[in-house]
């Protein structure tokens, strides 16, 4: 099976009077057709190739390519010719991998610039599948709400959970490594088990919660005191405000 190579796509067709085919001398019409090709890779087109020229016999259905026109025939096409651009999506492909390519560089200027990244980034390499009720409750019951929650194909035993508690101020990380196998809409379930959990939490009441959800690489969720963010490409940077106080000069 390819999942690359070349396709085709119509662009522009048009009929010019032309004295007689070539081929059944038929005075009739000629249909002339321009073809933009693409190169595709999973199906998904990156960017323009090559453009083609076709004169087809309205009669006999005889086709010719533009090096085998007639002066006259050529004349007629670059008279009748439209300045046909190339489809947009034809630079489908490329023109994600050049928002991929910005994305990153914009997060890895977030990472240089602001140390609040670094503290986040240092907290999601300590989260633990396996939290203690002793050094983190919090986790702990999250751990247990998420284990009876989550549905098997999301592998629970592979969630990962941290809380910090920084005086008025509470982090919750959860990290789903399927988290992507989900529907967008679906995801604030996350969400809601976290609340639940954590409204039930006496000595949380009047606390900010900062919460984020996390996939394999990166963060897909995020809800703070002043709002919520469901996607795949965004900066965290709402978690930051959690970490404030502590870059504050």
């Amino acid at each position: 099976m390819l999942i690359f190579g070349t396709k085709s796509s119509l662009i522009e067709t048009f009929e010019v009077p032309y004295d007689g085919c070539d081929y059944c001398g038929q005075s009739n019409s000629q249909i002339i057709s321009v073809v933009c090709n693409y190169f595709h890779l999973f199906w998904i087109p990156h960017f323009p190739t090559s453009k083609s020229v076709y004169a087809e016999c309205a009669h006999c259905k005889r086709t010719l390519e533009l090096k085998e026109f007639s002066p006259e025939l050529m004349s007629l096409y670059m008279a009748n010719r439209s300045p046909a651009r190339r489809p947009i999506w034809h630079w489908l492909g490329l023109g994600l991998v050049v928002i991929l390519f910005v994305t990153a560089f914009i997060i890895g200027l977030k990472e240089e610039k602001d140390p609040r990244y670094v503290q986040l980034k240092q907290d999601l390499d300590v989260m633990t599948t396996a939290p203690s009720m002793t050094l983190d409750s919090i986790s702990f019951k999250l751990k247990q709400a998420f284990d009876e929650l989550t549905a098997k194909e999301l592998k629970p035993e592979e969630i990962k959970y941290l809380t910090r508690i920084k005086e008025d101020k509470i982090l919750i990380l959860v990290q789903i490594p399927d988290l992507k196998k989900v529907e967008k809409e679906m995801r604030t379930e996350a969400l809601h088990i976290i609340e639940d959990v954590t409204n039930e939490q006496a000595d949380l009441i009047g606390k900010q919660k900062f919460i984020g959800v996390y996939g394999t690489y990166n963060m897909m969720i995020t809800k703070t005191p002043t709002e919520t963010l469901n996607g795949s490409l965004f900066i965290p940077d709402g978690l930051f405000d959690y970490y404030k106080d502590d870059n504050e000069q």
